[in-house]
């Protein structure tokens, strides 16, 4: 006959009686074995056959020494928290009842204790159902499944709260759907076998039951996992004495009579069927969801009565912490779905979630995004202007320069609307024609806009005309002239190369923008720079934009002062543009992207319409110097422009928590 079989990991409350047919047990036996996953079975089973009242003969120690899992092993953290029951919180508390693992009215074989490889605590026992058909290995307390690694397999584990663990060794078909999971006493966790995911050995299909308390150590070489003596502990009912040898343990009634000693048959398990629920309604969340109220999850009665525990989710994601029946709105919700999960749990039952209805914050930030650029530039103009309008100025939306001086060209009178070169998009038609313009200014050349688009333009206002120089220079020049008189109070020139520096001067609607290169200022440019006269120049960007002689050189040439804004990067000279118009609380404030140019350029002549500033973020976070003004401004609201593939919605939500 062979040996019982040796290798569970298992927390258990046992209630059992004396069995009248001996049925061996499977034993662990230290062999060589290659890799396996927790479903392989390496080792072909082996079912014992029935030796009425024999006992099966003792392997000698130590071929035992080492049964168990081998190899490295450590326990894969939950993708979510959980809450135990408070009674199971303190690692001062006494362990859970143990079962046995396997299910009610089913008579195994047993043997006992010993050791793993990584322990010093004979913590470990092993439970066969020999001549059996059931092989079915079930929780031996309510716990939460995690999965225990090592380099070539898994297996599983149940934390009991407390600081108590069993785990499972040799199971074939492991429900690996459980992990994460709260399961009662008696869940099925997989089938009595050989498998020998994580090493070590198996003469026949059993379950290595191993129990452990406390908290588990770093991995490492030599580590030492806690596992805890199960010398005396009761599962089901019957108790378990250590004896003088591994695998010489006694099992004894709650009378105190012997059953067996060593390797014997049979314990007959009275562990709990697990039941369900029979009425388990939804959480409704009470309160109004704005931020500094209270919400209440409101939960009907259970089918029996059950316990509950919460956890509130934003956007479908756990939020740290919000797990009591109340939660407090907070400006991180502002725009978000706030849902509440309830867990009910009773005793003998399997534990069901429910999960409420969805609440919407509501928040400061609305977002105008379209389908592409064109359609966007269509929204954020209905947004913000009412028909009819004294102009329309209209730049390609293929390139920034154009449309970037025409919003400062605006004035805050009219939008700016972008198109194709050779068509005029739908949107961008049906606005206009919502505006009713008194004229429309076509911004460019015909390599910008063709003639094709100016006569579909001139269809819908009264006046249509060109304003397009040979190159970007002169047409911010002719732009410039178009929309100011001489003796401005300030002129900004930013460089023509690149979009960013100049969108928030733009915004501001303080003066007209002119381009220069970083070395030399175009004659086109120093020519509308004198006739505009300017009391001040600001030269926007650093040194590597527009060089500090080109600076001294518009000095020379205009006679006016000439100052430099600029930032770090495009971001700190966005912010630092809107200080130098002078910082107070805003009633709103636009944000686009500053890595890609249309809805900015479109965004700054609704800027200027709303005298709001405007400020730049990257797809995926917020500047930090970009979110510190945000905060100094306190605005009310906030105007986001472009779609979540320009301005994420993590962005729309950081700017929501600063938000008034």
């Amino acid at each position: 006959m062979s040996p019982p079989r040796r290798t569970v990991f298992i927390t258990l409350t046992m209630v059992a009686a004396l069995a009248l047919t001996p049925v061996p047990a499977a034993a662990d036996v230290q062999t060589p074995t290659g890799p396996a996953t927790a479903a392989s079975t390496p080792t072909p089973p082996v079912t014992p056959a029935p030796d009425e009242g024999a006992t099966p003969p003792h392997p000698e120690e130590d071929v035992h020494d080492h049964s168990g899992p081998t190899e490295p092993l450590t326990i894969e953290p939950w993708d979510e928290p959980m809450d135990f029951p408070s009674r199971q919180m303190s690692r001062g508390l006494a362990a859970p009842i143990w079962h046995l693992p396997f299910e009610p009215g089913q008579r195994w074989s047993a043997g006992g204790p010993h050791r793993d490889s990584d322990g010093t605590a004979w913590g470990a026992l092993d439970f066969a159902p020999g001549s059996s058909p059931n092989r079915r290995v079930v929780a031996v307390a309510e716990g939460r499944v995690y999965r225990v690694t090592c380099p070539n397999g898994w297996f599983l584990g149940i934390d009991h709260g407390g600081g108590w663990k069993s785990e499972y060794y040799h199971l074939a078909g492991a429900q690996e759907h459980l992990i994460g999971q709260w399961v009662p006493a008696g869940a099925y966790l997989g089938e009595a076998g050989n498998t020998l995911p994580c090493g070590g050995s198996s003469n026949g299909p059993h379950v290595h039951l191993s129990i452990l308390h406390g908290d588990a150590p770093q991995p490492g070489p030599g580590t030492q996992r806690p596992y805890h003596p199960v010398d005396g502990m009761r599962f089901g009912d019957y108790v378990i004495r250590q004896g003088s040898a591994l695998h010489q343990g006694t099992w004894h009634d709650l009378a105190g009579n012997v059953i067996f000693r060593n390797w014997g048959c049979c314990l007959t398990s009275t562990t709990p069927t697990p039941q369900r629920f029979s009425s388990t309604p939804a959480p409704r969340i009470q309160g109004l969801p704005d931020v500094a109220n209270v919400l209440t999850a409101e939960v009907a009665d259970w089918q029996p009565v059950a316990t509950f525990t919460y956890q509130w989710k934003r956007d479908g994601s756990s939020i740290p912490g919000a797990t009591n029946r109340e939660y407090l709105v907070t400006k991180s919700d502002r725009g978000a779905q706030l849902t509440v999960v309830s867990e009910g749990r009773r005793t003998g039952y399997w534990p069901e979630v429910r999960s409420s209805t969805s609440v919407q914050v509501p928040t400061p930030v609305t977002r105008y995004g379209g389908v592409d650029r064109y359609q966007t530039s269509a929204m954020i103009s209905a947004a913000t202007f009412v028909a009819p309008v004294d102009r329309v100025l209209v730049a390609t939306g293929a390139d920034f320069p154009d449309a970037l001086t025409a919003s400062a060209a605006s004035r805050g009178a009219g939008p700016v609307l972008l198109t194709e070169r050779d068509a005029l998009p739908v949107d961008i038609e049906q606005e206009i024609r919502r505006l009713q313009p008194r004229e429309i200014v076509v911004v460019g050349s015909t390599a910008s806009i063709s003639a094709s688009v100016a006569d579909r333009l001139e269809a819908l206002a009264p006046e249509v005309r060109r304003v397009g120089g040979v190159d970007r220079f002169q047409t911010a020049a002719m732009l410039s002239e178009m929309a100011f008189d001489p003796g401005q109070a300030l002129v900004y020139v930013a460089t023509g190369a690149n979009y960013p520096d100049a969108l928030s001067a733009a915004a501001t609607a303080k003066g007209p923008v002119v381009l220069a290169l970083r070395d030399e200022v175009p004659t086109a440019t120093m020519t509308e720079l004198k006739r505009l006269r300017p009391q001040r120049i600001v030269i926007v960007g650093d040194s590597a934009s527009i060089s500090a002689a080109t600076l001294n050189h518009i000095w020379a040439h205009t006679g006016s002062p000439v100052d430099r804004v600029s930032g770090a990067d495009r971001f700190g000279t966005s912010a630092a543009i809107v200080r130098s118009t002078g910082i107070a609380p805003a009633e709103r404030v636009y944000v686009a992207s500053g890595e890609r140019f249309p809805d900015a350029v479109s965004g700054a002549a609704a800027a200027a319409a709303a005298v709001a500033p405007l400020l730049i973020a990257q797809q995926g976070a917020l500047p930090s110097n970009t979110a510190d003004l945000v905060a100094q401004l306190s605005p009310a609201r906030v105007s986001l422009l472009g779609a979540a593939d320009a301005v994420s919605e993590t962005v729309a939500r950081r700017l929501a928590e600063l938000a008034r």
